[in-house]
């Protein structure tokens, strides 16, 4: 079944550019419609299904979301090594291939984690990064402060995810 809708879905963006019709990001604001990719595992296992995602995200894409938002609030990436996240953003990046925007979660516990996530996307493809405060501390508002100023640093455009 796989294999039969992978075989439908990969041709679409070869029809978009036949049809004449543009494959850059549709927004560069980001407004719009920005979609939370479910990380899928194969069944039984902790190991990535990177054919599944790649039909989930063809799909998205072809829906004409503006982005995609692997690894952000649907959990994944706390159950995900560190090079796991960097290669599944990667993979995503590669499957929309520029025609929307991807956005990577980078939400980590400490400000330290969440710039070397923050590194990682950016190298991997994402065009921008979605990030939480850090959460388990509290921090005092000059600290959330602080925290964003570090980690814009690294030049990722960041869409803060603020859970109150």
């Amino acid at each position: 079944m796989l294999a039969r809708t992978a075989s439908f879905v990969r041709p679409a963006r070869h029809l978009l550019t036949a049809r004449g019709l543009s494959t850059a990001p549709r927004d560069p604001t980001m407004s719009g419609c920005l979609v939370n990719l479910v990380t899928p595992f194969k069944p039984g296992t902790t190991e990535i299904d990177y054919d599944v995602l790649t039909v989930t995200t063809e799909r998205q894409v072809a829906a004409g979301v503006s982005g995609v938002i692997p690894m952000g609030t649907t959990g994944e990436c706390f159950a995900v090594s560190f090079e796991e996240h960097h290669q599944l953003v990667k993979h995503v990046a590669q499957v929309v291939a520029g025609r929307c925007h991807v956005v990577a979660g980078t939400a980590q516990p400490s400000t330290v984690d969440t710039i070397r996530y923050q590194e990682s996307a950016q190298k991997a493809g994402a065009t921008a990064s979605l990030t939480a405060t850090p959460y388990f501390n509290k921090p005092s508002q000059e600290g959330l402060f602080q925290h964003y100023v570090e980690v814009a640093k690294v030049g990722l455009p960041i869409m803060p995810c603020i859970d109150d």
